[in-house]
């Protein structure tokens, strides 16, 4: 038996029927050969709608790929004119963010080293260091919250007012030169430094043998005092990094979504914040 000759001009709801019918027939009837014909319609009825569809398809213009964005930090540090206090302080940080990778990554991978001459602005540094993408948003987040908390310090600085200064009339009358001011004793300079005075005002008076050795148990007090508060701070500086490599572990073994991830980036930008701080104050 033939197969029926199919014309180019038909359309797809004459090919729809003609594929119905044929199946309907192959349904009811038992012979061998009208089934074999049966099938082979169907089956050039199929090749026709296919090669069809093929043609109607849209094709997406080859695009050529697009170039690969150098990584600099220049976008992050940009014009800024940090001090030179500053500008250490951003590159420890970078090399602090850079170890904190390094302990993140497989023993095979943690080569990573950072030229004592390269600069935090230096265009092609993070180039050389082969980071994945994951580690190059990780160091852009974290060297903005640096930025953030200088600008915060500049902002700080210029919101102490200037005095006016007062425009000084043509003539002014002498003053008179106030009188000298009596000494101060021990316990007034106790008092003052009490409310808030500075310890100059102990070596400036005349102090006897007894509270000489007293002010100097007081400042060997002080010093230890400062000790303790700077051992704290770096303390909660290290216990911030392991919470903030913690996290970073949790993002990259549970990969949590929706608003317990939101709740995570809150706590994550907070503690890179709160480094930042206990960085500046350790300098």
């Amino acid at each position: 038996m033939k197969l029926p000759t199919i014309p180019k001009s038909a359309s797809d709801e004459y090919l729809e029927a003609l594929k119905r019918k044929a199946l309907h027939q192959l349904e009811k009837t038992d012979n061998a050969k009208v089934r074999q014909h049966l099938q082979n319609v169907i089956k050039l009825v199929e090749q026709i709608q296919r090669q069809r569809r093929q043609k109607s398809r849209p094709q997406a213009p080859s695009q050529p790929p697009s170039p690969k964005k150098p990584r600099s930090l220049l976008t992050i540090v940009g014009s800024v004119n940090l001090t030179e206090e500053q500008h250490t302080h951003l590159k420890k940080g970078l090399k602090d963010i850079l170890d904190d990778i390094r302990e993140q990554r497989p023993e095979s991978q943690q080569h990573m080293t950072v030229s004592s001459s390269a600069t935090p602005d230096s265009p092609s540094l993070l180039d050389t260091l082969n980071l994945t993408d994951q580690e190059y948003d990780i160091v852009k987040d974290r060297m903005r919250t640096i930025m953030k908390a200088f600008q915060t310090e500049r902002q700080d600085t210029q919101k102490t007012p200037s005095q006016p200064k007062e425009s000084r009339p043509k003539s002014q009358p002498k003053k008179e030169e106030p009188p000298p001011e009596k000494e101060l004793t021990f316990e007034e300079i106790c008092k003052k430094v009490g409310d808030g005075e500075p310890l100059d005002l102990f070596y400036k008076a005349t102090l006897s043998d007894r509270e000489k050795q007293m002010l100097k148990a007081f400042s060997g007090h002080m010093v230890q005092f400062k000790a303790l508060k700077r051992q704290q701070t770096f303390d909660l500086q290290h216990l911030t990094g392991r919470s903030i490599r913690d996290l970073e572990e949790i993002f990259k073994l549970y990969q949590p979504q929706g608003y317990l991830r939101a709740e995570l980036n809150n706590v994550y930008n907070r503690l890179l914040n709160l480094r930042s701080r206990f960085s500046i104050l350790t300098h």
